[in-house]
């Protein structure tokens, strides 16, 4: 059965239980990294052989909506904040990301990001993996410049999600996470550096 994300459950609550708990291996965080916004989601494998959807537990967005302007270090502080209360909940037993390339991604406060969220899963023993976003919307779009509307609907058919009001990086990391499993459950696991 397709658990679908409870609306109640897309941002990153409190939750009273401790970091003590071991990590769940059958979850994985998947984020898509962004200064604006970080979309993440919690996500399982099938749990069958006849299932072919993995779960979507729950997703949101780190966003810091604030008035004023914020320099790149305040809001990855924010964003990594928002995971850690993500992390406190679910307790996945492993990170996948995008990445993004080009010389702009590497020059600016989005290289920063990725670096503070490989420190921050270095933190809680997380292994990363990192796939280009180009690879991403190929598997799950058909194309690597597939519109962020032409991924939500494939990731929504994928996951039958359908008629789910997500924010762009939350379909974003679906996305990551259902290319994750893909690529698992054909023995293809990509293991080269996140960033």
């Amino acid at each position: 059965m397709n658990v679908q994300p409870n609306r109640a459950e897309r941002g990153p609550a409190n939750d009273s239980r401790a970091d003590h708990h071991p990590p769940d291996e059958s979850r994985l965080l998947a984020v898509y990294p962004g200064l604006r916004q970080t979309g993440w989601a919690v996500i399982r494998p099938p749990e069958d052989a006849g299932q072919v959807s993995p779960s979507v537990a729950a997703s949101g967005v780190a966003d810091l909506r604030i008035a004023r302007k914020l320099d790149p270090a305040e809001r990855i502080t924010g964003h990594l904040r928002e995971l850690g209360a993500v992390y406190s909940r679910w307790r996945p037993a492993a990170l996948v990301c995008s990445r993004s390339g080009g010389l702009g991604h590497r020059a600016s406060g989005a290289r920063l990001l990725v670096d503070a969220l490989q420190r921050w899963a270095d933190g809680h023993a997380l292994s990363v993996i990192a796939y280009p976003v180009s690879e991403v919307r190929t598997a799950m779009a058909g194309k690597p410049n597939a519109s962020k509307d032409a991924l939500a609907y494939a990731v929504m058919q994928h996951c039958r999600l359908i008629g789910e009001n997500l924010a762009d990086s939350e379909w974003e990391a679906i996305a990551v996470g259902c290319h994750h499993l893909q690529r698992i459950s054909k023995g293809d696991l990509h293991t080269g550096p996140a960033g």
